[in-house]
């Protein structure tokens, strides 16, 4: 008899303090959600921001785009002579590389 119970108490303490481990584990992971709830709250928020920002410099830099090849194209700033001189080929290259430059940093904004 003295061996049943002595038995009986092993398996009775051994039952309790696993029970207690659990508990504890089960505490650290509820403590562990919430402190993942707050970090992605937070990475949200920021990730938030970054958004608005790009998408508000993507709408400067359309807007700034539109008015700046409306200026090149203006036929007021546009003259041309009755012949063709280097000076005309210059700046029209010089206009294509900075409307390109324009373009590809909008593009590039509107991929993100």
């Amino acid at each position: 008899m003295k061996i049943k119970n002595k038995v009986d108490e092993n398996k009775s303490s051994t039952s309790s303090s696993i029970e207690s481990a659990i508990e504890t584990r089960i505490s650290q992971l509820k403590e562990s959600i919430q402190e993942s709830k707050v970090a992605f709250k937070k990475s949200s928020c920021k990730l938030f921001w970054q958004i608005v920002l790009l998408v508000f410099a993507c709408f400067v830099i359309t807007f700034k785009s539109y008015v700046f090849a409306k200026y090149l194209l203006d036929p007021a700033h546009v003259i041309l002579h009755d012949t063709w001189k280097w000076q005309t080929i210059y700046y029209t290259a010089i206009r294509i590389t900075v409307l390109g430059a324009i373009f590809s940093l909008a593009t590039y904004f509107f991929k993100l």
